[in-house]
């Protein structure tokens, strides 16, 4: 009896020993949408033709933990078979697999200025830290997803802090303040994009920092603009405010105004004015924005002509008031000639000869001055 508690305790023993080293066997795995083929929007990943794991672009799993040694892993986009591969992992390793590139039959459709192999492809960031090395710091390392993006260079507030890092590879870590931050992706030395990010609150973590979408996405079926995207442990992504910068327009100085102060008109004070527009007949119009005027109109010599003010049109056999609050937000004249007026949410046409309605479009709030290009397309906010 003794002899059989024994063994009982060996034979225990010995499958403890074999046991406990199995949760050992597992690497921690990140997944990482960046694809920007209009095409891949949705992707399902497929571990060892069992495990699948449904993904969309520009978010990203949790660690997951996967058996160590080479599973298969293939991406399917709408059930094809998009990529076939292996992964090669480590027990006790962490690591990120991000998928970029775009499909086998897309790839003749987007710009390729670097000659590179477009199709979707999965790449394997292993040293992928749980935590920051400073617990007053925040740690990212950047990898570079963008197809028709050259090497890049990411600035932190000025300071370099990744270099030179090609298609489909990443950066080593970098540690920045967490606070808010101004970055500036470039290449050659030349501005590719700036973004405005905000560190915050993420003291002593560390994440991945994804630059995808296209330099030029009119090039690129009219794909996701160049997008930087951070990307945390438990799977949140953070995608940073891309900052668009205007070049000047070609201004000049003239030299002094030719206008000569001439008079005021007596007795023609709007209210709370908020637009003036002089058509094509110099008669000058101008909007009330609050008080109960509508719209004056005036010939060039002051005097009111004789449909004003207007306080009401009618557009298709609807009457839109003109007065009270929340009025006139701004006046225009189009390309035909006619007034532009933006009272509250919408966009009226009033014809500059007789000041009855012509058209009207609403918009989903306040609108501000409509402005009118070259070509008579109408901008307003």
């Amino acid at each position: 009896m003794k002899f059989d508690l024994r063994m009982k305790f060996i034979v225990s023993l010995l499958v403890l020993c074999f046991t406990v080293p199995v949760l050992g066997q597992n690497a921690q795995v990140q997944f990482i949408h960046a694809s920007a083929d209009n095409d891949t929007r949705n992707l399902e990943i497929v571990i060892a033709d069992t495990d699948t794991t449904a993904i969309d672009f520009q978010t990203a799993t949790q660690f997951m933990d996967i058996a160590a040694g080479a599973p298969g892993i293939q991406i399917l986009n709408a059930d094809t078979v998009a990529y076939t591969g292996a992964l090669n992992l480590t027990a006790g390793s962490r690591y990120a697999v991000v998928i970029s590139g775009v499909l086998p039959g897309n790839a003749a459709k987007y710009d390729n200025p670097f000659s590179r192999d477009l199709n979707v492809v999965t790449t394997l960031v292993d040293n992928i830290a749980a935590a920051g090395s400073d617990a007053a710091k925040f740690d990212f390392l950047l990898f570079h997803a963008s197809t028709d993006a050259d090497v890049l260079t990411l600035n932190v507030d000025g300071a370099a802090a990744a270099t030179n890092v090609g298609y489909n590879t990443a950066s080593g870590y970098a540690s920045v303040a967490p606070v808010a931050a101004a970055l500036e992706l470039t290449s050659g030395g030349a501005n590719v994009a700036d973004f405005n990010a905000d560190f915050s609150g993420y003291d002593g973590q560390a994440g991945i920092l994804v630059a995808t979408g296209f330099v030029d996405p009119t090039k690129n079926e009219g794909g996701t603009a160049l997008a930087l995207d951070l990307y945390l442990a438990d799977g949140t992504a953070v995608p940073l405010e891309r900052v668009i910068k205007l070049d000047p327009g070609p201004w000049k100085y003239m030299g002094e105004s030719k206008f000569v102060f001439d008079s005021v008109w007596e007795d023609t004070t709007v209210v709370q004015a908020h637009g003036v527009a002089v058509d094509a007949d110099g008669k000058v119009w101008s909007g009330s924005y609050g008080a109960a005027e509508g719209i004056r109109v005036r010939n060039a010599d002051g005097t009111e002509v004789d449909f004003s003010p207007i306080t009401s049109v009618t557009v298709d056999g609807t009457e839109i008031g003109l007065l009270g609050p929340n009025g006139c937000r701004g006046m225009n004249v189009a390309k035909d000639g006619n007034i532009l007026y933006a009272n509250g949410a919408k966009l009226i046409k009033i014809n500059y000869l007789t000041g009855e309605g012509m058209a009207m479009w609403e918009g989903s709030g306040s609108l501000e001055n409509p402005g009118v290009d070259s070509e008579g397309f109408i901008y307003v906010g």
